[in-house]
């Protein structure tokens, strides 16, 4: 009797432990799908991708844009700019927005690839040195049928000036420039893992939310909003 009995309990464990595990699967592609669509939608964006979906496997998220005719005549840094603002966001927005949801906070950790093809011209980006943890760590390629652009090359380009220039004499609520802000913020960050190669996701950000505080006496409200507003083009 005993024995049919944990036999039972064994059995009804697993069944629960599939279970769950489908809904979490579940709970997953939708909150992925969620970010996903929301991003599309802001107008930088909404004007080359029309549509998209995704494959989902154990460590990789293909995301296939369906971009339009006109994101061929862009220039190569456009276009790199441009999947890699849309990757970088939605890294972003994944660990950001459900860190309270540990069953499916681990979506920014994936192999996050965007692929898309425009006639015969096929387009593959993704971050080739990833740091699981940390969101603001990026290694972007963009492959462009057989060509390649490394986020080294972007960032060494004298175009990468033009789209800092919108925003290049914006000021805090205490007067600093936020390029100086942010400048500190990546020279610090660089010093302190050592130019990335002692990152500790647990502890960076807070040495250096409170470095930043120090120096420019602004909250961290404010400093996020700076962060946000420049990540997202190559530094």
């Amino acid at each position: 009797m005993r024995k049919n009995y944990f036999l039972v309990c064994c059995l009804a464990c697993i069944i629960s432990g599939i279970i769950i595990g489908a809904l979490c699967t579940f709970e997953s592609r939708k909150q992925f799908n969620t970010e996903l669509s929301a991003l599309a939608e802001k107008p930088i964006f909404k004007k080359y991708i029309h549509g998209h979906r995704f494959e989902y496997s154990k460590d990789t998220i293909k995301v296939y844009l369906s971009l339009d005719e006109a994101f061929n005549d862009l220039s190569k840094m456009d276009r790199y700019i441009q999947l890699s603002m849309f990757h970088k966001g939605l890294r972003y927005n994944l660990k950001n927005t459900y860190t309270l949801t540990p069953a499916n906070n681990h979506l920014f950790k994936k192999d996050i690839q965007l692929c898309a093809k425009i006639g015969t011209v096929e387009y593959l980006f993704r971050n080739v040195k990833q740091h699981k943890e940390a969101t603001y760590v990026t290694t972007g390629l963009l492959k462009i049928n057989n060509e390649r652009l490394t986020e080294m090359e972007v960032i060494r380009s004298p175009e990468i000036k033009k789209y800092y220039s919108p925003f290049i004499q914006d000021k805090t609520s205490n007067g600093h420039l936020e390029k100086d802000v942010f400048a500190y913020m990546v020279r610090f960050f660089n010093k302190m893992t050592l130019n990335f190669s002692a990152i500790n996701a647990k502890t960076d950000y807070n040495s250096l939310l409170e470095a930043i505080t120090n120096k420019f006496g602004i909250c961290e409200e404010e400093i996020k909003e700076i962060y946000i507003k420049w990540m997202l083009i190559p530094t």
